[in-house]
């Protein structure tokens, strides 16, 4: 039987890639990252993935880092600073001090 679903509702950890805050990224991804390409990347799982410039790294509801294009993040994620926010928690908490990437 073909359902529809809904993604639930949590807060995620994220940070835009705005070309001056390479530090701020790198650190973001406690060492994920591979210097000896000669643009910015991330390590994700068995892959690297190049960040490009307003890109988003973001750890996802499951704790996995995650590279997403402004277009996609923003149609997903909304600030959750803002009013009128729902949520239903934070990313799983015994993943937090572990990240799976």
């Amino acid at each position: 039987m073909i359902k529809e679903f809904v993604r639930r509702k949590a807060i995620i950890s994220a940070v835009q890639f705005t070309g001056d805050n390479h530090q701020e990224c790198m650190t973001f991804v406690d060492g994920n990252f591979d210097n000896t390409l000669s643009y910015p990347n991330i390590i994700m799982l068995d892959m690297t993935v190049e960040v490009e410039m307003w890109d988003y790294l973001l750890y996802d509801e499951l704790g996995r880092i995650n590279v997403m294009h402004p277009d996609e993040f923003e149609f997903i994620y909304q600030d959750a600073s803002l009013e009128n926010v729902e949520c239903t928690g934070s990313v799983w908490p015994e993943m937090q001090s572990n990240w799976i990437v």
